[in-house]
């Protein structure tokens, strides 16, 4: 008998939302199916539809969605793929935010409106039910527990079997466990910024201590952003301050000392020509600086969300290691050259996967 291989999202273990499903840890976020500024529909459709129908393949049982995504778009594309849907497949959606343009996002807690939303993703989706229900944003103008009271009625007509909360503070979360059991918290988090709306980071990371204690399942939102410092570049920085290490270092030909410094998207390099014999005791000055080969970045080492939209992504065009283009969703590889590539890759990279696998699956999706 043959070993049965392990799916990649199974090794990143389990957790059971509401006592009574049981998902990998490992989800998929669905907002960068659409169109750009996540509205209408995505670019390629049959990529989207593959991207969707490899997820599960890959292990993926949890799949995170909303009715603003698109609008409308990134539900129906769900069930177009997938339904019907994998035993054991949990769908999670979204309501509460209105969109009147792209990268648009008005909160709308309005009772009547949630229930207008959930019908609509209930139809989209072709469910009876959903497994989780999240208030996607609460609205300033409605009264806070007027806005949950909405879905703890709708749960109790059978059509929400657990009711999750978005972007929330501390506050909000206790307010609105008075009125319907809370199994899920969806708020902004990653690695360069740990801070969530309205909240700064330490009570973003007391929110999920507060999850933890109580069993709730946190999923952040947001990998790191395209304008921020990618990671790559923090962590080379924080190496060289600690260990004395060049940054970045690679072989140098000739007799130019060379230094790298790491800066947001890459590696800054400093060319120092040698004049000769020192004079007066004056140190050496880099006389010409210039863009040397980019160290790996955020792109490679901690793909992120902003590269699923391959058109604007910023790090594709400074990527020039074949491995780190190939990450980033750039053009295929010519021939001969995937041998070079993954030579290159750090011995804890993922695996290289095909063009079929789609950006989608490969990179953890943001969604708001």
């Amino acid at each position: 008998m043959h070993a049965t291989q392990q799916r990649p999202a199974e090794a990143s273990g389990t957790f059971t939302i509401g006592s009574d499903l049981t998902v990998y840890r490992l989800g998929f976020g669905s907002m960068r199916l659409t169109g750009p500024g996540i509205w209408g529909p995505p670019r390629d459709k049959q990529e989207a539809l593959r991207v969707l129908r490899r997820a599960p393949e890959l292990g993926i049982n949890l799949i995170d969605t909303a009715d603003s995504y698109g609008p409308d778009v990134a539900e129906s594309l769900i069930a177009e793929a997938l339904y019907p849907y994998p035993r054991g497949l949990v769908i999670a959606t979204k309501g509460g935010l209105t969109r009147p343009g792209p990268d648009q996002w008005i909160p709308d807690g309005r009772p009547q409106h949630l229930r207008e939303a959930l019908e609509g993703s209930l139809r989209r989706l072709r469910l009876d039910r959903i497994d989780i229900y999240h208030f996607h944003r609460p609205d300033p103008n409605v009264p806070f527990e007027d806005s949950v009271g909405a879905l703890a009625a709708m749960r109790a007509e059978g059509k929400i079997r657990h009711v999750g909360l978005s972007n929330v503070t501390i506050d909000e979360l206790a307010r609105a466990q008075k009125i319907v059991p809370i199994v899920t918290v969806q708020n902004h988090y990653n690695l360069a910024d740990r801070r969530s709306e309205r909240m700064d980071e330490t009570q973003s990371e007391q929110m999920i201590d507060i999850c933890a204690r109580q069993g709730i399942g946190f999923i952040p939102w947001s990998p790191p952003e395209p304008d921020r410092p990618c990671l790559a570049a923090q962590a080379l920085t924080h190496h060289a301050a600690h260990s004395g290490h060049l940054v970045g270092a690679t072989s140098g030909g000739g007799r130019a000392g060379r230094d790298y410094s790491a800066h947001a998207g890459g590696v800054r390099h400093h060319r120092a020509r040698r004049r000769g014999p020192v004079a007066r005791g004056r140190p050496q000055v880099p006389e010409r600086r210039r863009r040397a080969r980019p160290a790996l970045c955020t792109c490679a080492l901690y793909p992120c969300a902003h590269l699923a939209d391959r058109q604007s992504s910023p790090c594709r065009r400074r990527t020039r290691s074949p491995w780190a283009r190939r990450l980033a969703g750039g053009p295929p590889l010519r021939a001969g050259r995937d041998a070079r590539a993954q030579r290159e890759a750090p011995p804890d990279a993922p695996r290289l996967l095909s063009r079929a696998e789609g950006p989608g699956v490969r990179f953890p999706l943001s969604s708001r």
